[in-house]
């Protein structure tokens, strides 16, 4: 593929602000932009997302890129490959946040007593809905499904599992992974 234009004329037509010169320099790193979006799983971000911060990164790179650095495409490569990973970086960080603003049962109960009547009686409501999900949830699970759930709360060991039902392990895993979904999806 040809392009109209040397690398360094688009870099300077993009730091001037023209958006032809920045779509022209991204289609022709279009192969590592594949390459990074095969690389990385970001949750919740689909193709055009990805598609979107690869194009930020370009024009970013492009703005601040001294030629003296060397070529553009590595610099880009880094660049892109770098702001992908913050992007995880910064998904993990909130999930662990989430973790850690979970109470225990028992500390709950030394920090306010007062309220584990009310505690009581909310659990009663979670058996009631946990019976619902569960006439909604069991009969969707097919034959493995049901084996690695049985392994999920606890009435059989992974070994037992594998062993009596003749699977693997990597069968039970994949079929534990779908039931957690499965399940999750029942409790929304």
């Amino acid at each position: 593929m040809q392009y109209s234009k040397d690398e360094e004329q688009l870099i300077k037509e993009i730091s001037e602000g023209n958006d032809e010169s920045l779509a022209e320099l991204f289609q022709m790193y279009q192969p590592i932009v594949r390459k990074a979006k095969k690389k990385y799983c970001i949750y919740g971000y689909d193709d055009k997302d990805l598609m979107q911060e690869a194009r930020i990164t370009c024009y970013e790179s492009a703005k601040i890129f001294q030629k003296k650095r060397g070529k553009f495409g590595p610099y880009f490569r880094i660049r892109l490959h770098n702001r992908l990973k913050s992007l995880i970086r910064f998904q993990m960080a909130e999930r662990r946040l989430e973790e850690r603003m979970h109470t225990s049962f028992d500390e709950l109960v030394v920090e306010n007593p007062e309220e584990l009547d009310h505690l009581v009686c909310e659990s009663e409501l979670l058996d009631i809905s946990m019976d619902e999900i569960g006439r909604k949830f069991v009969p969707k699970l097919s034959k493995i499904e049901l084996i690695a759930f049985l392994v999920f709360v606890g009435k059989l060991t992974d070994e037992e599992a594998i062993k009596n039902y003749q699977i693997n392990l990597g069968q039970l895993k994949s079929a534990r992974n779908r039931v957690y979904k499965k399940f999750l999806k029942a409790l929304r």
